[in-house]
């Protein structure tokens, strides 16, 4: 099957021809579209071209194309407008059913369909054949119409003039012929478009009875799952309490354990730097009596309370090692040794003593 899908209205590919007026030209549109059918609402059509073109639409509850109805297509915009540019060409033309259904026949060509007419109803003034009504289910018989040729004046006038009553006899019925043709595509139009309505009126008892089974089934299956969530959401909440309860055990004993440790170096810490001082004050002890015994001079220094109110604030600092630490308004701070440093505080008792 071949087949051009397009959008919004219909498209066929028609074989190049420059002679073509613009009626054939008119139908070079999209194929796919979607039209408004009262009781149906909106439904997507497509026309399909295999060997002839067919107007379908797609019927999502049958999940596949049908042939749409002449009474649906005439709500189709692009077959609307084919069915105008006939009754343009045709005025005597009203029936806009037989023009539809004469452009199916005519595999929607609409010079075809013209020249259908104008074959089987004549043109304005040049035939008067039987007018066929779209609603009627009958036609006039043409065989009982009798053919009387006069035998007694046999000449060249009465041969013409019965060839060219043959010859009408002959277009008159190949008109009824296409009329009957029309006839039985509508018929055949209107027993689809009944056998689609009982098919879906069918599907739709049908899925009215499984949304009634299905939809407490589905209503349990989603009180299940909540339930379900619910008892995986306690689990776990139950299971993180228990590891903070486990981590916080585990992790109380390293907590005092480092505790501990840190008090124990902090004590040794202590003990060292105390250590450290007794060691430092009997080397220099040492130092001095050695100093003593050589006679050489030992120099001190007492800080006296020039320029501040407190030793805290005062821009001298003696270390307990003996330096002496000066810091200048103006440069980097400097450092001097002495044996031995008096504080401010110090009085003149404790400096003779010392000496």
């Amino acid at each position: 099957m071949n087949c051009v899908v397009a959008d919004r209205s219909l498209k066929f590919d028609p074989k190049p021809n420059s002679a073509q007026p613009n009626s054939v030209q008119s139908w070079d549109e999209d194929r796919v579209e979607f039209v408004n059918i009262p009781n149906r609402g909106k439904l997507q059509t497509q026309i399909f071209e295999t060997r002839t073109r067919v107007h379908c639409y797609f019927d999502p509850d049958e999940a596949t194309w049908l042939r749409l109805p002449i009474t649906w297509e005439l709500y189709s915009p692009a077959a609307r407008h084919l069915v105008n540019l006939v009754k343009d060409v045709c005025p005597g033309w009203g029936d806009d059913a037989d023009i539809l259904a004469a452009l199916r026949v005519s595999n929607y060509n609409v010079d075809d369909c013209v020249n259908t007419f104008h074959s089987s109803i004549g043109r304005e003034g040049a035939f008067s054949p039987p007018m066929v009504s779209s609603s009627s289910k009958t036609m006039v018989n043409p065989s009982h119409r009798s053919i009387a040729f006069s035998q007694e004046n046999v000449s060249q006038e009465t041969g013409d003039k019965a060839y060219q009553e043959l010859t009408s006899e002959i277009e008159r019925l190949n008109a009824l012929l296409s009329n009957a043709k029309i006839e039985l595509a509508r018929e055949r139009n209107v027993h689809e478009q009944q056998k689609i309505s009982s098919s879906q009126e069918r599907k739709k008892k049908d899925t009215k009875g499984v949304d009634k089974v299905v939809a407490p089934l589905l209503l349990e299956n989603s009180i299940q799952q909540v339930k379900s969530f619910c008892q995986e959401v306690h689990e776990l909440l139950h299971g993180v309490k228990h590891f903070a309860q486990d981590f916080a055990s585990t992790l109380a004993p390293l907590v005092k354990r480092l505790r501990r440790l840190y008090a124990d170096q902090t004590e040794r810490l202590h003990e060292t730097q105390a250590l450290y001082r007794l060691e430092a004050q009997q080397r220099r002890l040492t130092y001095n009596t050695l100093i003593e015994l050589r006679g050489n001079i030992r120099v001190f220094c007492r800080i006296r309370p020039i320029d501040c109110t407190g030793s805290s604030n005062c821009w001298l600092q003696a270390q307990e090692n003996g330096e002496l630490v000066a810091h200048l308004p103006n440069s980097a701070k400097r450092k001097f040794q002495f044996d031995h440093i008096f504080h401010v505080e110090a009085t003149q008792e404790q400096v003779t003593c010392t000496w």
